[in-house]
């Protein structure tokens, strides 16, 4: 029919406008090399899959940026530290 599927590729950009766009507010409000909490990694609640998390490459540009990320997700902590190793810190739960 020659019609074009445009809504994939309009997710796929509207999710990265949005690690984007949550980075120009922290720039803004945190100095570099300030501490940035991230509170789960996984792309849905209660499960480990962090393929293409938003939070991911969220810290990934922090982290190339100067910020001192630090990371908690209860179920996908050990894929997060297969992904950034020693680069970030790991945190038991919410209050640390």
């Amino acid at each position: 029919y020659n019609a074009k599927a445009r809504l994939g590729q309009q997710v796929v950009e509207i999710n990265n406008d949005v690690v984007k766009r949550l980075y120009r507010i922290i720039n803004k409000k945190v100095a570099h090399g300030g501490k940035i909490a991230l509170l789960g990694f996984s792309y849905k609640p209660d499960t480990h899959i962090c393929d293409d998390s938003q939070s991911i490459d969220l810290a990934r540009i922090l982290i190339e940026s100067g910020y001192s990320v630090r990371a908690h997700d209860p179920k996908a902590i050990n894929e997060i530290v297969k992904v950034f190793g020693a680069s970030i810190d790991y945190c038991n739960d919410i209050y640390e």
